[in-house]
């Protein structure tokens, strides 16, 4: 995949020269631009050419989780955070040099992605004459770590990196392509079997592999 790319810069310089007209429309030679979605972040953007424009950044991406859900019909804590670390770089091609339209494709690192997540019962249980508190319930831990990953991702998009007047806003739709996560599961008093059932979870997720990319892009032309 990388190859490709380096055959599409390589010919996208090749053909400039013998395009002055086209050339003479590229709106900018340098950019950045501000993605907001499911993995915000910040790009420079550099012109090759009218068709063709690459892209290196870093995106991150972190939630906390604290909220009470009912599983099972008992009231149940939830709490956790999930983290997203990314490097990239990509090509963005613009089939038509008048229009926005868009496709993008390239590779990123994973520098740190995983989820964690803990979940404790908010009320006690009765059984016969005895009644246990959500203390000696205990409680149960989940994550999946996606960290240390090379991960290709591609898709299209509506807005150029490079805008024609000082700024410019976008969209775009696609999806990074991942490793299955490593798993850990553990729990505490009578959660604590939970440990046992860590590589039928591990299994389990072996198709997670797609992280969706839906961004509202930003552009900002700095020369």
């Amino acid at each position: 995949m990388k190859h490709l790319y380096a055959c599409w810069a390589l010919l996208a310089l090749l053909l400039l020269p013998y395009c002055p007209s086209l050339a003479q429309q590229s709106p900018a030679k340098l950019g950045l631009v501000l993605d907001l979605g499911t993995t915000p972040g910040a790009k420079l953007a550099y012109g090759l050419s009218p068709h063709f424009t690459v892209k290196a950044g870093y995106n991150w991406l972190g939630v906390n989780l604290n909220r009470s859900l009912d599983i099972s019909d008992e009231p149940v804590d939830v709490k956790g955070k999930i983290n997203l670390s990314t490097v990239n770089v990509s090509v963005d091609y613009h089939p038509f040099v008048q229009s926005a339209f868009r496709v993008f494709g390239g590779v990123g690192y994973t520098v740190g992605a995983k989820a964690h997540l803990t979940a404790q019962p908010t009320r006690g249980y009765v059984y016969g004459d005895t009644e246990l508190t959500p203390q000696q319930l205990g409680s149960m831990s989940f994550e999946a770590d996606y960290g240390g990953q090379v991960v290709p991702f591609a898709g299209i998009g509506i807005g150029r990196a490079l805008p024609r007047k000082r700024f410019s806003v976008g969209v775009e739709l696609g999806t990074y392509y991942t490793q299955s996560p490593k798993v850990q599961m553990s729990g505490t008093n009578l959660f604590t079997p939970m440990a046992g059932e860590q590589a039928l979870v591990q299994k389990n997720m072996e198709d997670w592999r797609f992280w969706p990319v839906l961004n509202v892009n930003l552009a900002f032309k700095l020369f």
